[in-house]
């Protein structure tokens, strides 16, 4: 399904929730329960993904405008984050052992997220092997979050690669768009159920709804850009 113009690529650079790792719910929960604590208030999931782009404790400040400190706010969601982990984010070992594999064949593995370092932390903590990607970047470590491409800029060069010789990988038109801002192949993955319940409107260049399959293809690309980088 790939076309022969994206077959050398040396990087697979991800975004993280919803896209390999099932966190929409937990996220959700933390925050309603925040909400609930603090201020009193019921907030929806879709309230709650609507202010996706800046990492937690920038959307808490924002959020909680009546509070001169809201630093026992921003504690406790991460305490929430934590405690709630293991029940509520479930492993994901084919994912784990997919990106192994394709880091065994020589891909660097990058990640880009708009949580915040300290969540991404714990998740990673519980979820993947130590040290699984080359480089990774947190929604506080930037000034701009997705759409805009700064965190992907900073990945590719934390990788050493092009634009041309990455795919970004990731469930929501923010990553699709930061991806062509840097005239990159994007690919849309809608593997778990709760990524159906936010529609896109941006297109990515390919879909894939199935792990296994999207596997197979990229497994195949693998095989391809290795055989074609050790000719040049």
């Amino acid at each position: 399904m790939f076309d022969r113009e994206v077959i050398l690529i040396s990087a697979l650079i991800f975004d993280f929730d919803g896209t390999i790792a099932d966190t929409y719910s937990i996220i959700f929960s933390c925050f309603k329960q925040i909400f609930r604590e603090f201020k009193g208030q019921e907030v929806t999931e879709q309230s709650i993904f609507s202010m996706f782009g800046p990492a937690e404790p920038e959307l808490i400040t924002i959020s909680f405008p009546e509070y001169t400190d809201v630093s026992p706010i921003i504690d406790r969601y991460y305490e929430l984050y934590d405690q709630k982990h293991d029940l509520m984010v479930p492993q994901q070992p084919e994912i784990s052992e997919m990106l192994t594999e394709f880091k065994i064949e020589g891909l660097r593995l990058g990640l880009v997220t708009g949580k915040s370092r300290r969540s991404l932390n714990i998740s990673l903590r519980h979820l993947f092997p130590e040290n699984l990607f080359d480089f990774s970047i947190a929604g506080d470590e930037i000034l701009r979050p997705k759409p805009h491409p700064e965190g992907l800029q900073k990945t590719l060069q934390g990788l050493d690669c092009s634009p041309g010789e990455a795919l970004f990988i990731g469930d929501t038109d923010a990553d699709f768009l930061a991806g062509k801002a840097l005239a990159m192949r994007t690919i849309g993955v809608r593997w778990f159920l709760s990524n159906g319940e936010f529609p896109w409107r941006e297109i990515p260049d390919y879909t894939f709804t199935d792990l296994p399959a999207f596997k197979d293809a990229l497994y195949a690309l693998t095989k391809l850009s290795l055989r074609a980088n050790s000719k040049r």
